[in-house]
């Protein structure tokens, strides 16, 4: 519960990423409402990584979450509409509601065609998490574009040490990658 305070709180951005992180790797945080509360302050952030964090440590489908979540897909940062594609989609798809993955995947399609790489490759990841079959026709038309997806934005931690956040979508640095790992 404390970690979750400092994830809310921290007056520094480095200090709600760090218990963002936290919180990403504690089995079972999500049934404290604290927790719910700090994931939902963190990806209503005005800071890209705590945003970018908090979608990362986002794992269950509280409805209000989710829909902040889903919000994020038109936001400004490619990391932050590239981590909430990829989630999104997660929390659809665990939903196991047919009409809402339909409604989705569109919208998802729609996110292959964005500028940033990084969006592209996480789109393609959750068309993989949503099962859309017929899809794969958008990801071998994405089989060409070998533009690099990985993302690096520095930040000050909190000991006051210049670092690099890195983003790569889903594990592969390029967009050709991530297509061929979905097919």
């Amino acid at each position: 519960q404390q970690i979750a305070k400092l994830a809310a709180e921290h007056p520094k951005a480095s200090g709600r990423m760090a218990a963002l992180a936290a919180l990403r790797h504690l089995s079972g945080a999500h049934r404290y409402p604290e927790v719910n509360a700090a994931l939902l302050a963190g990806v209503s952030d005005k800071d890209v990584l705590v945003i970018a964090s908090a979608i990362d440590a986002s794992s269950h489908n509280d409805p209000a979450l989710s829909e902040r979540i889903r919000a994020l897909l038109t936001h400004t940062d490619p990391q932050v509409r590239g981590r909430a594609t990829l989630k999104h989609a997660r929390f659809v798809a665990a939903g196991r509601d047919t009409q809402q993955v339909e409604a989705t995947v569109p919208v998802v399609l729609a996110m292959t065609k964005d500028k940033s790489a990084f969006v592209r490759s996480e789109a393609a990841d959750a068309l993989v998490a949503l099962g859309n079959l017929p899809s794969i026709h958008t990801l071998m038309d994405m089989i060409d574009d070998d533009s690099n997806n990985t993302i690096q934005t520095s930040f000050v931690d909190l000991g006051g040490v210049k670092r690099t956040f890195r983003s790569r979508a889903s594990g592969w640095s390029r967009v050709d990658d991530a297509c061929i790992w979905a097919i």
